[in-house]
């Protein structure tokens, strides 16, 4: 698991935690906002908020999503995700955070997640955390670590396929079908 604290004196900051599960083969991102600042020892606390719904977020991806953040790290590109659930959607941003008064000069990354419950679209919930370049490259090894560890677990022995393909004889024409049909792929 990976966490990142980014308290501020404002109170506004945010924490972020990512792990992933080869059971669920998916990754899941938190992030928390800030709930308080100690002025005289100069930190931040996110656990009055850990449990608060309205104060935390936790989106859920699959591998090829998390292929999506890999692209944009890789990329320097800005990544954009739509989830739909029964009671809410929720809303992705990952890229290139630029300073503001110089443009052209990149500060690391942000990660923005809007969620908007179904029954209220007045009252969106928005979360956003600033990721340094040092934090974004470590992100990068552990998303690529986690790939690896869900591509390459094994697989749930429940899972058995309905019918059992008929063998092929050394006379029959080895041509590669889509899933569930006979159409040759090309």
């Amino acid at each position: 698991m990976i966490q990142l604290y980014k308290p501020n004196s404002k109170a506004t900051g945010a924490a972020c935690g990512i792990w992933f599960s080869t059971t669920e083969q998916a990754f899941f991102f938190q992030i928390i906002k800030q709930a308080s600042w100690n002025d005289k020892t100069k930190t931040g606390s996110f656990a009055e908020n850990r449990n608060n719904q309205d104060k935390k977020v936790v989106v859920k991806f699959n591998v090829f999503e998390i292929g999506g953040f890999l692209n944009a790290l890789d990329t320097n590109t800005q990544l954009s995700k739509y989830h739909k659930a029964p009671n809410h959607t929720t809303q992705i941003r990952f890229g290139p955070y630029m300073d503001k008064t110089d443009p052209s000069k990149q500060l690391g990354f942000s990660l923005s997640i809007l969620k908007e419950k179904k029954e209220d679209s007045i009252n969106k919930l928005s979360f956003l955390i600033g990721i340094t370049p040092d934090e974004a490259r470590v992100i990068k090894e552990y998303l690529k670590h986690g790939l690896i560890a869900i591509l390459t677990a094994p697989k749930d022995k429940e899972v058995k396929p309905t019918e059992k393909a008929p063998e092929r004889t050394a006379t029959q024409e080895q041509v590669p079908v889509l899933a569930g049909g006979t159409d040759p792929v090309f």
